[in-house]
């Protein structure tokens, strides 16, 4: 936020061509496999960064600490294994 991004605007405006990514996501509705010790992070799919997030696709990559890979197309209704990372 020190370049003048807002939550929700288009990152283009502040920052040309960046990107945000890698948050921890929390796994509320047990859309993935939980396990003890075990984390999620999320990270946007195909992203215009001239739209502002609410109107960008529902795609997101979720990983796990332990590698696991899922995607989602419907902003987390529904998850599907692609593989694993480690």
């Amino acid at each position: 936020m020190l370049s003048g991004w807002q939550p929700g605007k288009a990152l283009d405006n502040s920052v040309p061509g960046g990107q945000i990514g890698g948050d921890v996501f929390e796994n509320a509705s047990n859309v993935v496999p939980s396990a003890t010790g075990r984390t999620w992070f999320e990270a946007d799919v195909g992203l215009s960064n001239s739209m502002s997030r609410s109107n960008q696709p529902g795609t997101r990559l979720l990983y796990s600490s332990d590698g696991l890979l899922y995607i989602t197309t419907d902003h987390y209704k529904t998850a599907t294994k692609i593989g694993t990372w480690k």
